[in-house]
């Protein structure tokens, strides 16, 4: 429950991301969140949040609640898209299991895009305290920096609840050459780095051993 990864920093603004998870964590909803200082996708229950992504960025705000706790796999694509500079309308969206649940069209925030550390499973960083951990699995964790899915895309890539390559073009899937980071969580991966198989910004696995990557995906 304490395992995360993170990176080095970097820079991102819009784009899409898609994540694979799991957990069983009771009585929580998720939340994706967008503000002038931060981006993330974690869950939620009373004083305790725990975080599957963290990223501070600068891209307005709004906030999704679908329940999801069933200790089952699901897949997420959440993208964001703003046609002007920050403080113009920007425009969320939010799959789950490759059918679209939320579209938003929000005025960002002031500020700018923040170069801070990737996070996989926890918040931005110790000093937050005890309780932000995610408490479930995370694989299969993609980034296309300002390049957006499009429906028939995230259907593909969920391909009936058998995740593929992101790094290969499949059915409606035309965007591999548009892949900026690409997380495949333990595949191949050799301790303590979690490799970045499509960028430069691998991973660090934190308070875990090697035996911590887990054989079980979806």
């Amino acid at each position: 429950a304490n395992d995360f990864v993170t990176t080095g920093n970097a820079s991102l603004d819009t784009g899409s991301w898609s994540i694979w998870y799991k957990s069983a964590f009771p009585d929580q909803n998720m939340f994706l969140l967008c503000s002038d200082i931060n981006y993330r996708i974690y869950w939620q229950k009373p004083g305790n949040n725990r975080f599957i992504l963290y990223w501070a960025t600068g891209i307005g705000y709004t906030t999704f609640s679908p329940p999801l706790d069933d200790d089952d796999w699901h897949h997420l694509v959440w993208t964001l898209q703003r046609d002007g500079s920050i403080g113009t309308s920007a425009t969320m969206k939010l799959y789950y299991d490759g059918s679209l649940e939320v579209n938003v069209t929000n005025t960002s925030g002031t500020g700018s895009v923040a170069s801070k550390p990737l996070v996989i499973g926890n918040g931005e960083d110790s000093s937050w305290g005890d309780g932000l951990e995610w408490s479930g699995y995370v694989d299969e964790v993609g980034f296309w920096n300002d390049h957006i899915l499009s429906a028939s895309e995230v259907t593909a890539l969920y391909n009936s609840r058998s995740p593929i390559d992101l790094q290969v073009d499949r059915d409606d899937y035309e965007s591999s050459g548009n892949l900026t980071h690409y997380y495949r969580m333990g595949d191949g991966d050799t301790y303590p780095t979690i490799t970045d198989n499509e960028g430069s910004l691998d991973g660090t696995m934190t308070n875990m051993t090697s035996g911590d990557i887990q054989t079980e995906v979806p």
